[in-house]
């Protein structure tokens, strides 16, 4: 459960002298320094109130200097810099604005939008060539898709980034080091997370970086702790809060409080491992760190369970599961799922604890699932790969440079040729193997999209007969019948059954395919509302009015995809009238590319429905129109550019009585769509 800190990098915007020396400064001062850096920098900036380059540098490094105290501030400084980035000579500091507001969003739990501002960034960094901080974009970029759980993004995007910090030999490497280790301790693969952990703090002691020398022991303790070496791992937080204390980091300072907190848990003390979660739970509201604070919510659930405090940790568990499902974190929901479902079980619901389990059981194999482990596998060994190759590339410049010295240069320089010959073959040739790889990966990954979006429509037009085959309708319907024959009327008994018999059949007709012609779908409409109209003894009227200029029999459209409105308009509208004068409207008009389906009633409308529907009425309102939502959403993922929508209006808001709805669909005739067979209207 517990979450590793992974370092941020400054981009290299700021060129003049003193503020480099104030960045450099930045992570070693202790608190009251660095607020004194902050005050000369809201001096500079007092002090050159036009908006130019110089303006930007000191603005840039401002937000960041607040990162980590006060991050929506931060966000404030650099979007300054975005409003008037048109105007500067050195976009630098534009790009430079970019990366330090996807900072700030990233400390906000901000992943999508953070993310958008950094894809930004290295755009442009990439367009002027800076190496450095096009490596930094990358680094960044991995360490959102870390927080999102995407993993095998999360180590391509550091692996480049550490690719580029070696190629050029910055210092930033090292930081690498620790995000790629974060990775591995995240999928308990904790002997390569120590690796790297080793790494970066043998560098850090080298340059006397007191951040990352924090970061390592931190996380070093979290390894210990997630291997049950509960004792050693609070000896190392207990250091690692020092440290973070001294470079006042307010975000790895709550962490730690969490991860002791869930270490005292489980040792026992759930006591004070309570008063731990309490405060770290405390800090992350201050600094809106949203993503920590879901895990307080689990690791505090989880403690009120074991000491048998239900009410508590159920209440703690579901903010956990909701927080966790807001912010799209897998593992939080996970675990929330699974502790809830404890609950359920504890607590005697079956159907709830069986719920939650099978949540805990999709998320559980999302997270572990053996594609993930495969990719990151071939993307370890592409990044030993580089580094080799990066170094067999250094070592031929110096044989280079050592054959010079030498009398038989020129027969050398003969095999040095053929050396170099041989290499370049080589590298041709696995060029070509990854370029065959990709495309194989390419063509799997649009397979099991397009089977995914096969799925997903299948479910939907299930859903959507059994919502106009409901077995409720189909009872009331038989009911109806049997009371005209109890009343001696064989007439309109035969009737109902005539039209309850075409109903059906158009139905399940219907429902064989995903397009079927506008008349065969208009007539099984008008077959319902018939039945509906005489179940209700005509207590209200309708009409059917088509005035497209295409023919219907030429037209396409999704099957049982009206239905549910109609339904809901008859049995949510127009039926708590109290006089007979219901009105039912249902029209078809069209322009260039689209045809506009509209059902009005004139009923009670949406704002008074719930006064009178039951619970289970109104559950179902909302399921037949999320399953419309959800078609919606299937035309559209399968159309680039004219597409549909539903819209659904109260009148009483505008003055009228009543409800309107609107379904707007792409103009597709007969021949347009593979599979659809031009078919008569049946009557």
């Amino acid at each position: 459960m517990k979450k590793n800190l992974t370092h941020r990098h400054l981009p290299n915007q700021f060129t003049l002298f003193s503020l480099i020396g104030l960045l450099i400064l930045l992570f070693t001062l202790p608190i009251s320094a660095q607020i004194a850096v902050q005050d000369s920098l809201l001096q500079l900036i007092k002090e050159h109130p036009q908006n130019d380059d110089r303006k930007a540098e000191l603005l840039n490094a401002l937000s960041f200097n607040i990162h980590n105290t006060d991050p929506k501030q931060g966000l404030a400084y650099a979007q300054e810099v975005i409003d008037f980035g048109s105007s500067l000579k050195e976009k630098r500091n534009l790009y430079g604005a970019y990366m330090t507001k996807g900072i700030n969003l990233m400390q906000l739990a901000a992943y999508e939008e953070a993310l958008s501002y950094y894809n930004q960034a290295l755009k442009g960094f990439q367009a002027l060539g800076d190496r450095e901080n096009e490596a930094s974009a990358f680094s960044n970029i991995g360490v959102i898709y870390k927080h999102l759980n995407v993993y095998p993004k999360a180590l391509s995007n550091m692996q480049e980034a550490a690719h580029i910090f070696n190629e050029i030999g910055h210092p930033n490497g090292l930081y690498i080091y620790v995000n790629m280790a974060v990775i591995y301790s995240e999928l308990k693969n904790f002997n390569k997370a120590l690796e790297y952990y080793t790494a970066a703090r043998q560098l850090s002691q080298k340059r006397n970086d007191r951040k990352i020398e924090a970061y390592s022991v931190f996380n070093t303790a979290t390894l210990l702790i997630d291997q049950n070496k509960l004792e050693e791992g609070l000896a190392y937080m207990d250091t690692a809060l020092v440290a973070s204390n001294e470079i006042n980091d307010k975000l790895m300072v709550a962490r730690i409080y969490g991860n002791m907190g869930e270490a005292h848990g489980k040792l026992g003390n759930n006591a004070k491992s309570i008063s731990l979660l309490t405060t770290a739970l405390s800090l992350n509201d201050s600094i809106g760190n949203r993503k920590s604070r879901t895990l307080n919510l689990l690791n505090l659930g989880d403690i009120y369970f074991k000491t048998g405090k239900l009410p508590l940790a159920y209440k703690y568990g579901l903010m956990a599961y909701q927080e966790g499902k807001l912010l799209d974190i897998i593992d939080a929901q996970r675990d929330a799922a699974h502790n809830l479902s404890a609950y359920f079980e504890r607590t005697g619901n079956a159907d709830s604890a069986l719920f939650y389990y099978k949540q805990y059981i999709l998320f559980r194999d999302s997270i572990d699932n053996e594609q993930n482990r495969q990719q990151i596998t071939r993307l370890e060994m592409q990044y030993d790969f580089d580094l080799k190759e990066q170094d067999y590339l250094k070592e031929q410049e110096l044989s280079k440079l050592q054959l010079k010295q030498i009398w038989l240069y020129g027969l050398i320089l003969v095999a040095f040729i053929i050396l170099l010959a041989i290499y370049f073959i080589q590298r041709a040739r696995i060029r070509s193997i990854r370029l065959k790889n990709e495309l194989k990966e390419k063509e799997l990954l649009q397979r099991a999209e397009s089977l995914l979006m096969e799925q997903r429509i299948s479910e939907s037009e299930l859903k959507a007969i059994r919502s106009q085959m409901n077995p409720h309708f189909i009872f009331n319907v038989l009911n109806s019948i049997e009371s005209y024959i109890l009343d001696n009327d064989p007439k309109t008994a035969s009737i109902l059954v005539q039209k309850f018999a075409t109903l059906s059949r158009l139905i399940l007709e219907n429902s064989t395919q995903s397009m079927v012609t506008l008349d065969r779908e208009w007539s099984a409409l008008q077959r319902y509302v018939e039945l509906e109209a005489i179940r209700f003894n005509h207590r209200f009227s309708y009409s059917f009015t088509y005035r497209a200029e295409q023919a219907a029999r030429t037209l396409l459209v999704p099957p049982m995809l009206i239905q549910p409105l109609l339904e809901n308009a008859i049995h949510h509208g127009i039926r708590h009238l109290t006089d007979y004068d219901g009105e039912l409207q249902i029209t078809v008009d069209n322009n260039q590319e689209k045809l506009i389906i509209t059902i009005t009633d004139n009923g009670i409308g949406l704002s008074r429905a719930s006064l009178f529907a039951k619970p289970s009425l109104l559950k179902q309102q909302s399921i037949g129109i999320a399953g419309i939502k959800e078609r919606i959403a299937i035309i559209n993922a399968r159309q680039k550019d004219n597409r549909a929508s539903f819209e659904l209006f109260d009148l009483y808001e505008y003055g009228e009585n009543g409800t309107k709805a609107v379904i707007t669909l792409p103009l597709v005739l007969v021949g347009q769509e593979d599979g659809i067979q031009d078919v008569n209207l049946i009557s």
